[in-house]
C-alpha cells in the first residue's frame, strides 16, 4: 500500500500542526501514513510522554537513532555530507518547509491545491513519499487536531492543579522571548503589562496564568500583579522529557483559560487556543494594533 511518511519538526507546537497536517493530507489522498518522530534539542521527549494514546497513530510512530535520522530523514545540509539528497529519493519527493520553492508554495493562495497534486504525481510512480515541516503543510480540520492532542493522564493531572489556582475567570499569557527576536520586537513587556492592567481594572476578580521561557519576566510580572499571576515554578527546559512535560503542562493550561493573550510569531498559544477553542489575541505593537 502506498504511504506518506510525515517528518514533523521543531518545538512541541510546530510538530503539532505539521503532524495534523500530514495526517489530514494522507486521508485525502487515500494513503497510509507512518510517523518520524526524531526526540533531539528541539523537543526531547517521545509522543506518548505528552499525549494520550491516539488510534490514528497506533503503531504508526518511529523514533529513530541520530545516525539514522541524519542519513534517512533530515534536509540535505553540510553537517550531513548532503547524503540525504541520495536517500531521499527513495521516497519519490521530500517536501522541505521554508527551503526553495516548497517554502514559497506555502506561501500562496489555496497552496493546499498545489501540495495535493504534488504528491498525487508523486505517489503515480512511488508507493512512499515524505512530507517534513514545522508549520501548517496542508489543511487540517480543528477537530482532528483535537482528538489528536488529549493530554496524557500524568499532564492531565499537573494541569488540573494549575487549573484550579486560577479560580472562575482566567486569562491565559503566552510571552515567548529567549531565540525569537521577532516576537521580542513585536510584543514587548510593556504591551502585555498594559493589556493586563486593563483587563484587571475591569475584571478585579481574574487571574492571569503566564507561560513564559524567561524567568525574569515571571519576576517582573509577578512583581507587578502579586498573586493575580499564576505561572509554572519550573525554569522552561526544552532540552529534557521534563522540561517537555512541563511544557505541554503549560500548553494545556492555557487552553484551559477563557481568553488568551498571546505573543506574535510564535505557534505555542495558537496551539493552546485550537486545543481549548478559545479567543487569541496576538500582542503586536509593530502593527499598531493587536490581533
Amino acid at each position: 500500500m502506498k504511504q506518506l511518511i510525515i517528518n514533523p519538526i521543531g518545538g512541541l507546537a510546530n510538530r503539532m500542526r505539521a503532524l495534523a497536517a500530514g495526517i489530514s493530507l494522507a486521508r485525502d489522498l487515500g494513503v497510509d501514513y507512518s510517523v518520524v518522530w526524531m526526540k533531539n534539542r528541539e523537543l526531547a521527549a517521545s509522543f506518548d510522554a505528552i499525549f494520550a494514546p491516539s488510534d490514528m497513530l497506533d503503531g504508526k510512530i518511529s523514533y529513530p537513532s541520530s545516525i539514522s535520522y541524519e542519513l534517512l530523514y533530515s534536509p540535505p545540509r553540510k553537517r550531513n555530507l548532503f547524503v540525504t539528497a541520495l536517500t531521499l529519493r527513495r521516497y519519490g519527493i521530500a517536501f522541505l518547509d521554508g527551503v526553495g520553492p516548497w517554502g514559497e508554495m506555502l506561501k500562496e493562495k489555496d497552496s493546499h491545491i498545489s501540495v495535493r497534486r504534488l504528491f498525487e504525481a508523486a505517489f503515480s510512480s512511488a508507493k512512499q513519499c515524505m512530507i517534513q515541516g514545522g508549520t501548517d503543510l496542508y489543511p487540517y480540520d480543528e477537530g482532528l487536531y483535537r482528538m489528536l492532542y488529549v493530554p496524557s493522564e500524568e499532564i492531565a493531572g499537573r494541569v488540573a492543579e494549575r487549573v484550579g489556582q486560577l479560580g472562575d475567570r482566567s486569562y491565559g499569557i503566552h510571552i515567548r522571548r529567549t531565540d525569537n527576536a521577532v516576537s521580542i520586537q513585536h510584543s514587548p513587556d510593556d504591551a502585555f503589562i498594559a493589556e493586563i492592567s486593563r483587563l484587571s481594572d475591569s475584571e478585579p476578580e481574574a487571574k492571569f496564568y503566564l507561560a513564559t521561557d524567561s524567568e525574569d519576566v515571571k519576576r517582573k510580572f509577578v512583581g507587578i500583579f502579586g498573586p493575580r499571576i499564576v505561572c509554572s515554578p519550573f525554569v522552561a527546559d526544552r532540552n529534557s522529557v521534563e522540561g517537555m512535560k512541563e511544557a505541554a503542562v503549560e500548553l494545556f493550561t492555557l487552553s484551559r483559560t477563557n481568553a488568551i493573550l498571546g505573543s506574535y510569531y510564535s505557534s505555542f498559544s495558537e496551539a493552546a487556543a485550537m486545543i481549548g477553542n478559545v479567543r487569541l489575541t496576538q500582542i503586536d505593537v509593530a502593527a499598531g494594533k493587536q490581533g
